[in-house]
């Protein structure tokens, strides 16, 4: 019957590895939408080719099938609802390409890679002598501002927290309250990355380094200069001396 309903079952592969991946299967094909970072697509005969061994994606061999399973897999995307407070965050944290950013209140310059620019910081408190007092379990209101300068397919941001007698915190989280992976970031784009880390109400008295970069699989990218870095690929942001 030309008008029954037509079977269709959606695939959200989420981040395999550097990728993000998105599905559509019919009755007789599957295709697949390889969205981070190749913006890619594959559709492959299930009938015919059971193994997915030959993509028709491009190919007369794959219309209509293939075409109407894209149209599918986007309509079904666009219908997928996003969080009520998405757009807010996108527009409070990231600032589109050409348009002028807010500075942040403490200036810092390096660089990861070639891909981001780190131009500073803002936390209440904070002087351009990157060191803040604290007590042991003490909130710390930190944003950190970002240049994009180029797209980071498969990367990663990651926070830590470095103090005495080898203390370590991992405060890593997704930029931007969670609505802007450093996936999707793109060249000129300025983001500015909220986060609220607590200080273990534990911490003995000393120096804190709090210290962040980017990493994918077991690499991360350079920090330069390197006065800025702490040795291991990691931006020295800010000191919270507790007492």
């Amino acid at each position: 019957d030309p008008a029954a309903p037509r079977p269709f079952v959606y695939q959200d592969f989420g981040f395999e590895g550097p990728h993000e991946l998105r599905g559509m299967v019919s009755a007789t094909h599957h295709l697949i939408w390889n969205q981070v970072p190749q913006n890619t697509t594959e559709c492959y005969d299930l009938v015919a080719d059971p193994g997915e061994t030959r993509d028709l994606w491009g190919s007369s061999a794959g219309l209509p099938a293939c075409v109407d399973l894209k149209r599918e897999l986007r309509a079904h995307m666009s219908g997928l609802s996003l969080p009520a407070d998405f757009r807010d965050k996108m527009a409070a944290g990231v600032t589109p390409p050409g348009r002028p950013a807010p500075e942040p209140t403490i200036k810092m310059e390096a660089r990861f890679g070639t891909a981001v620019r780190f131009a500073g910081y803002d936390l209440p408190g904070a002087a351009p002598n990157p060191v803040v007092t604290v007590k042991p379990g003490a909130q710390v209101d930190i944003t950190y501002h970002f240049e994009v300068q180029e797209s980071l397919p498969g990367w990663r941001l990651f926070v830590h927290l470095l103090g005495p007698n080898g203390f370590y915190g991992n405060f890593d989280h997704v930029p931007v309250d969670g609505a802007h992976p450093v996936e999707r970031w793109q060249p000129g784009q300025h983001i500015r990355d909220h986060q609220v880390l607590t200080v273990p109400a534990s911490a003995v008295a000393g120096d804190y380094v709090l210290a962040l970069g980017f990493w994918r699989a077991h690499d991360r990218l350079q920090v330069t200069p390197p006065a800025a870095s702490d040795g291991d690929r990691r931006l020295q942001v800010v000191t919270l001396r507790v007492e």
